[in-house]
């Protein structure tokens, strides 16, 4: 590995633990912290840049990103042997289950949600005061929304 500056090192550490460019950069370098946000964010761009600097951070992310990879693994592989032992009970719900679950982990399903519009949205607030006076005969407040 290339030797980096203290402030290199920090710098890359931060970035490396999900800190921004510009957050990491006045975490290495206080005495920007009086400087503009502009002016931060373009030495934290080049310090990025920084061929050393990126290899470094690289270094720094991949044991987490081994990490978040081997705990997918292992789940895949846990659920698909709940499915087995599931099928070996003859508990076929279970197995459908577990099975449906391995492909969410894979990213096999996507949640979709719809918004179902409502027949009050087709209303002003003045017409739905009106109506809500005449069905309760009470006051209605004057703020609807």
């Amino acid at each position: 590995m290339n030797k980096l500056t203290p402030q290199q090192e920090k710098f890359s550490q931060l970035v490396a633990s999900g800190k921004s460019q510009s957050d990491a950069y006045r975490g290495a370098y206080p005495r920007c912290l009086k400087w503009a946000a502009k002016t931060v964010h373009e030495n934290a761009s080049r310090m990025s840049a920084n061929s050393k600097v990126s290899a470094r951070i690289a270094e720094l992310r991949k044991p987490i990103a081994d990490a978040a990879q081997m705990s997918m693994g292992g789940h895949l592989s846990e659920l698909s042997r709940l499915k087995m032992l599931a099928e070996a009970k003859d508990n076929v719900p279970a197995a459908i289950r577990a099975e449906e679950l391995r492909g969410r982990v894979a990213g096999y399903y996507i949640e979709r949600t719809m918004k179902v519009p409502s027949l009050l949205d087709e209303f002003e607030p003045s017409e739905l005061r009106e109506f809500l006076k005449r069905l309760t005969h009470v006051p209605v407040p004057t703020e609807i929304h």
